[in-house]
């Protein structure tokens, strides 16, 4: 129901003169008052309109804290409640003249300052927070010629009336009607607020405070209560159990302040300005002893327009939402109105405060609701209709015409007054005629326009009745985890996580504090946001760290973790997990370990790290050693001692017997530059003159017109002369098959009935696969399982000794083969390898065609001891014809 429908006959004069007559000010007010604060006095003068009569007789001007006459100059000097600015009447004998607010930087009141404060009574503004009430007040100031015409109809008032208003001034009525109709025009439709995401009503239920904490959100400028009830559990078996527990209520209050600020009178009165929110304290829901997951509902209602009540409500819940609806009416339409022309703009703050959350006051405010309630039905029944501009006219009215609901307002207003640093018997006095003033200019009757837009901006016409939340609590767990799961020495973890969840999901809108400890057995944790602080306790809001394994040895890491919940400034726990973390040694070897090498003949070394370090990771090897029998230089080819980030290095033989130590250390680079040993290892190269190097080669034959291709792998030597038998010596391997295993010993020839020789060069097949082909599609050293039978003696060395004359002197006897035979050669009942295929006629055509490979290679790099530097391949097998294709694969270390 709109103000409009309300006459004009409603005199806010008679209720506050009846008020002051009914002994507001004199009599006790409830409770003991806090010490009134000092009145600050205001000089100022008062500006009479053009025409005044001299004669007119004195004037006075009384503001909430104190009263004075004025001088025959207008001048003046009145206390203020603390010399802020504070809204002040001039009057003559016979009632009001002026109106307007006197600070200490600004006391001039005159026919302007008086249209200024018409126009901020007749919108409705005292319906708004303190801030928004300073700020239209501003934006009235400012104005210019929309308040002329109001400025002209009061001075021409004043003029006509020298002794003050006694009687209706519809002029200046309508003047304040134009001016009103001008300053709003812009504000467009009302109340168009889009509710943010998770909102109803203007109210969010947040999972902040704690571990299953809730605290509420209020957006809206309009109470609410609140209903907390838990509802039922789920056992650890999933089975859901009802519970019947009364629920926990209490009010949410509104919003006092704004997120932003507006440059429109028309912009403020219709919400178009964000409230800054208001949230509860934090209220914890216990979980029922033993349950996975506990329910509960949570309810919120307040003011709303017309409509159904929710039939999830309680009849105890709609009659409690039903108060807390009396209670925006009273304290937010009617009690503001009273107090708004008597205090100054520091009190309204603290006097929002006071109505708004109870503090000092209490009793006092939840009496007085109770008895607008019982003693002006009307407003109860609009009330209960969700007619709230109606409910508040009623509670004029009745402060207009029933003497008891005056004494009663008196004294409760006295209270408020008091606590607000006021005067009550100079506050009276304001009221009463600045309402008188207000009054004959029909102010209530403009207000009535604006005060639904006023009620739209509150939030009341955007909200429900009352809305529902369905909260499911449950026992958060911690866990720690990390990537690797293994480490070993100066390696590096860059990810520690934490992960706290829980039956539900992940927690949202939570800050944690994550506090990190180990003790340092085996490295050092590393918090991202200062890595250089090197330190194994401390805090911090990220979920995750890094760890580094440098505490020079390895050991078994103990990293703990507890996480809490960071709220004003405290923290409340939520678990704890502690990751082991085992960080082993590596070995490092330098392989060969122990070798003998041809004069004149190159032997790779390799150093190897059991397990290799993690991809990405940088090392330097550091050679060093030999100079004696030969030298060594690293794979580049640059002499000792050097380092490089290449894993192997080359010793060069020279032409006489003797032996040389190889040295190799390894040096992790961490992050930043550091470098950490892990480990030297040693290795022996002897100078054999009297001994001859083997060569792992591999060969690719490929048959376009038989359509077939073969490829063997052949270890392969110079033959010397005068000498018909030898015996070969191949380690430094591993067959993956199991065939040969790790060692090759055999005397010869014969050694294998798939031998060939020419007249320089004698090759033992090791092993070789052949098949059919597509001409057109021939394989490759890939496709045809030659790279795959070359990866079984990975790193091999072949040694070939002479069987037919004595060692030369100072070198030593070969290793001995009983029986002649083969040592470690195959396992027992283990077949043959297969015969490559047999030459056929010399190739017409490309060579083609693709055979099964088998499976692919394992790891490492094929082949074994190198040939000589720059050898060119090998004459061809004897027999086959000279226009054969082939390609051959020197088993050198790539």
């Amino acid at each position: 129901m709109s103000l409009r429908r309300f006459p004009v006959l409603l005199s806010i004069f008679v209720l506050l003169s009846l008020l002051t007559h009914a002994g507001c000010g004199g009599g006790d007010s409830p409770g003991t008052p806090d010490p009134e604060p000092q009145p600050v006095p205001v000089t100022g003068s008062v500006i009479l309109p053009a025409g005044f009569p001299a004669e007119a007789g004195p004037l006075t001007i009384v503001c909430g804290a104190g009263g004075a006459g004025v001088g025959g100059d207008g001048a003046f000097t009145v206390l203020t409640g603390d010399g802020s600015a504070q809204l002040a009447v001039v009057r003559g004998a016979d009632g009001p003249l002026l109106l307007g607010w006197i600070a200490e930087d600004a006391a001039a009141v005159g026919a302007r300052s008086t249209a200024e404060a018409l126009l901020f009574f007749a919108l409705g503004t005292w319906l708004l927070p303190d801030e928004g009430q300073i700020a239209v007040r501003g934006l009235i100031g400012d104005l210019g010629e929309e308040l002329d015409a109001l400025e002209a109809a009061v001075a021409a008032a004043a003029v006509a009336h020298p002794t003050g208003l006694a009687e209706a001034q519809p002029a200046v009525q309508q003047a304040l009607a134009d001016a009103a109709a001008a300053v709003t025009a812009e504000s467009g439709e009302k109340g168009v607020i889009v509710e943010p995401a998770g909102e109803r009503s203007g109210i969010a239920v947040l999972n902040q405070g704690g571990i299953n904490t809730l605290t509420l959100k209020n957006s809206y400028r309009r109470r609410a209560v609140v209903f907390v009830q838990r509802t039922a559990w789920i056992g650890q078996d999933d089975v859901h159990h009802e519970l019947t527990e009364p629920a926990t209520s209490f009010e949410l209050p509104p919003v006092g302040g704004f997120a932003g600020v507006l440059g429109t009178i028309g912009g403020w009165l219709a919400g178009d300005v964000a409230y800054t929110p208001v949230v509860s304290d934090p209220l914890p829901l216990e979980l029922w002893p033993d349950s996975k997951i506990t329910e509960y509902t949570v309810k919120a209602g307040g003011a709303s327009p017309p409509g159904d009540t929710e039939a999830w409500l309680t009849p105890a819940e709609n009659a409690a939402i039903e108060l807390v609806a009396i209670r925006t009416v009273v304290l937010d339409f009617f009690v503001p109105l009273m107090v708004n022309i008597a205090a100054t703009s520091n009190q309204l703050g603290e006097l929002d405060d006071i109505l708004g959350t109870e503090q000092g006051t209490g009793a006092e405010v939840i009496a007085f609701v109770n008895y607008c309630k019982d003693n002006v039905p009307a407003m109860w029944t609009h009330v209960q209709e969700r007619d709230y501009g109606a409910a508040a006219l009623d509670l004029f009215g009745a402060a207009a015409t029933t003497p008891v609901f005056q004494q009663t307002l008196c004294d409760f207003l006295e209270h408020l007054l008091v606590r607000g640093g006021l005067s009550p018997a100079n506050a009276t006095a304001t009221m009463s005629n600045a309402a008188s003033y207000l009054n004959l200019v029909g102010w209530i009757n403009i207000a009535g326009n604006y005060m639904d837009s006023i009620i739209v901006a509150s939030h009341i016409a955007l909200s429900n009745h009352a809305d529902l939340w369905d909260v499911r609590a449950t026992q958060p767990t911690v866990h720690l985890s990390s990537s690797p799961t293994a480490m070993y020495q100066y390696d590096e973890a860059d990810s520690l996580w934490v992960h706290v969840a829980d039956e539900l999901e992940d927690p949202q809108g939570w800050a944690f504090a994550y506090h990190w400890r180990c003790d340092g057995v085996a490295g050092t944790l590393v918090d991202p946001a200062h890595p250089e602080d090197l330190d194994n306790d401390f805090t911090t809001s990220r979920r995750s760290v890094g760890y580094v394994a440098d505490g020079g040895a390895p050991g078994t890491e103990r990293i703990i973790v507890e996480v809490a919940i960071t709220e004003g400034g405290e923290l409340t726990p939520v678990g704890a997990d502690t990751l082991t973390l085992t960080v082993g040694a590596r070995t490092l070897a330098l392989t060969p370990v122990t070798t003998n090498v041809a004069a004149d003949a190159v032997r790779w070394f390799e150093a190897k790290l059991t397990p290799p370090l993690p991809e990405g990771a940088e090392a330097v090897y550091a050679w060093s050693g030999g100079g004696s029998a030969g030298n060594l230089r690293s794979a580049d080819g640059t002499p000792v001692p050097c380092e490089t980030a290449d894993a192997r290095a080359t010793y060069h033989a020279g032409m006489a017997a003797g032996s040389d130590e190889v040295h190799v250390t390894v040096y992790r680079v961490l992050e930043g530059g550091a470098r950490r040993s892990l480990g030297t290892a040693s290795a022996t190269a002897t100078v054999r003159p009297d001994m001859i190097e083997g060569r792992l080669v591999g060969y690719l034959w490929i048959y376009p017109d038989e359509h077939r291709f073969a490829a063997p792998v052949y270890v392969e030597f110079n033959l010397q002369e005068g000498v018909e038998h030898y015996q070969v010596h191949g380690y430094n391997f591993v067959d993956f098959t199991g065939y040969y295993g790790s060692e090759y010993l055999r005397n010869g020839p014969p050694f294998d009935s798939h031998d060939t020789q020419t007249e320089t060069v004698y090759r033992i097949l090791l092993a070789g696969l052949g098949g059919s082909m597509d001409p057109d599609n021939p394989p490759n050293e890939e496709t045809s399982g030659l790279n795959w039978n070359r990866s079984r003696f990975a790193g091999s060395v072949w040694e070939v000794w002479p069987l037919d004359r004595p060692p030369r002197r100072g070198g030593r006897p070969p290793p001995a083969a009983p029986g002649g035979g083969r040592r470690g050669a195959r396992p027992a009942g283990a077949p043959r390898p297969p015969p490559p295929a047999a030459p056929g006629p010399p190739p017409r055509g490309a060579a083609g065609g693709e055979v099964a490979a088998g499976p692919p290679p394992r790891t490492g790099s094929p082949g074994g001891g190198p040939g000589p530097a720059g050898a060119p391949p090998p004459p061809l097998m004897p027999g086959s014809p000279p226009n054969r294709e082939y390609l051959h694969f020197d088993a050198a270390h790539t």
